[in-house]
């Protein structure tokens, strides 16, 4: 349980500083059109979830399409490393505990700007999850 709990708050977290990453404002300003490409590694039971998500995701966000691809186990941490090496990352990727530090030491990830999720500063933000679960997505005082 507690695995899928780390799981999930990763995927939320890196989700959140990849729309950032992405420049969206809350229904703000408008866009446009978005293709986003996500990578997950394929894992049957966590597959499914992702795409449910995706998909009310994309409900909620006309004008916003994410591409979803599942990549082999195997090949996922080299797929993304080469990627981001190669400035050909997508914009969203699921991290596990164990890369997502590198991840942040390559400078490969942006803070969170609290304001493009509807709070007006960091603490409102990180009040609204549960516990300590942004705590391995903070550095620094930044998530």
């Amino acid at each position: 349980m507690k695995g899928k709990y780390i799981r999930t708050t990763l995927f939320i977290a890196v989700f959140f500083m990849i729309v950032t990453l992405c420049g969206f404002s809350g229904g703000q300003e408008e866009v446009g059109e978005v293709d986003i490409t996500f990578w997950q590694h394929s894992y049957p039971p966590l597959n499914a979830w992702t795409q449910k998500h995706i998909e009310g995701f994309m409900a909620a966000n006309p004008g916003i399409t994410v591409n979803f691809e599942l990549i082999p186990f195997e090949e996922y941490i080299q797929k993304v490393f080469t990627a981001l090496a190669t400035r050909q990352a997508p914009e969203v990727f699921e991290s596990d505990d164990f890369t997502f530090v590198q991840f942040i030491e390559n400078k490969a990830l942006h803070d969170i700007d609290p304001v493009v999720f509807g709070y007006s500063n960091l603490k409102e933000f990180t009040a609204a999850f549960e516990g300590n679960s942004l705590e391995l997505v903070t550095v620094e005082g930044k998530v």
